[in-house]
């Protein structure tokens, strides 16, 4: 569990930077050497485990580079969800070999006079703080090349919705996105399935005006297969998060 929490943390800093400072591999390295830094400050610091961070720093080198490249069309956009996909899903399978977090990390839960978390599993808190990392930047790259890799085009970026007052475009996805999914994960966390299931409702309600706006009906069918296919996929990384939380 702890290189899963690592690996995503590595991921989560790099996209993070990304979006705030787009400079040539600054962000992957950046995430590389946190993905690092986490684990030494967890107490991963047997043989084994040194192993699996060199192995982590460089998939999120992969992650990062691949992501540019691939939205730059240098390389198919798939390529960098399967690095990630790839990356995950190897984490999972050889998770019972990870060592117990512990070190600095596990030292600050028992001393940081908060019950919740001083009582907390230092392996779970922190692949907590990894999931809800991912939701902040890693959920909208990802949900950019899964459309871009399905060939789901934004109509506005794209050109397909011209200039015309009559057609109200979707805004605030880069922002919405993250806090959703906070939202959902933080709420099916708390056993509260029932309220991020109104989240999921209230977020259709309120986009409804732009998608029934008026325009070309080409253009608003183009419009709402671009929201449904962003939100699907916005959710189920929410819902992913929520799934490795329970490995």
């Amino acid at each position: 569990m702890s290189w899963i929490a690592v690996l995503l943390i590595g991921c989560a800093t790099a996209d993070l930077v990304h979006s705030v400072r787009p400079v040539r591999v600054v962000p992957e390295a950046t995430g590389a050497v946190v993905a690092v830094l986490v684990g030494l400050l967890a107490g991963l610091t047997e043989p084994l485990d040194l192993v699996a961070l060199v192995v982590i720093a460089a998939v999120v080198l992969a992650w990062g580079q691949t992501v540019t490249h691939g939205f730059a069309h240098r390389i198919p956009v798939w390529v960098p969800l399967v690095v990630l996909g790839g990356g995950i899903g190897a984490a999972v399978l050889v998770s019972g070999a990870a060592g117990q977090a512990g070190g600095a990390w596990g030292a600050w839960l028992e001393g940081s006079g908060l019950p919740a978390l001083a009582e907390a599993d230092p392996d779970r808190a922190l692949l907590l703080v990894a999931a809800f990392l991912v939701q902040l930047s890693t959920g909208n790259v990802v949900v950019r090349l899964v459309l871009a890799a399905t060939g789901t085009a934004d109509p506005d970026e794209h050109g397909s919705i011209e200039a015309d007052p009559s057609v109200v475009r979707l805004k605030g996805g880069r922002l919405l996105g993250p806090m959703e999914r906070v939202f959902i994960l933080a709420l099916a966390l708390a056993g509260q399935i029932t309220a991020a299931s109104i989240v999921v409702a209230a977020k259709g309600l309120l986009r409804f005006p732009e998608l029934s706006s008026r325009g070309e009906q080409e253009r608003i069918h183009q419009l709402t297969e671009y929201f449904l296919v962003g939100s699907f996929i916005s959710w189920l990384v929410a819902l992913g998060s929520l799934l490795l939380l329970s490995v």
